[in-house]
């Protein structure tokens, strides 16, 4: 499993905090919060069943994050 830190950087955000701010805009769930209701709800034998993740092969729009600093209007 990675670090929160880890998938920030890999987004292109400079800290965890901003992107779980952004994640919790979009998902309404902090990063942390998603994992736990993920690994809650998953089956035990699935090896590839993040929603957020996988929403792309189900036709569903992911979200763009513009920034960590971005904010709704």
């Amino acid at each position: 499993m990675r670090a929160v830190q880890a998938i920030a950087a890999r987004w292109g955000f400079s800290s965890a905090t901003g992107f779980s701010r952004a994640f919790r805009e979009a998902y309404g769930v902090s990063p942390t919060e998603h994992r736990a209701i993920s690994r809650a709800a998953a089956p035990q034998h699935a090896g590839h069943t993040n929603p957020a993740r996988d929403a792309h092969h189900r036709g569903r729009p992911v979200p763009k994050f513009s920034g960590e600093d971005s904010t709704t209007a």
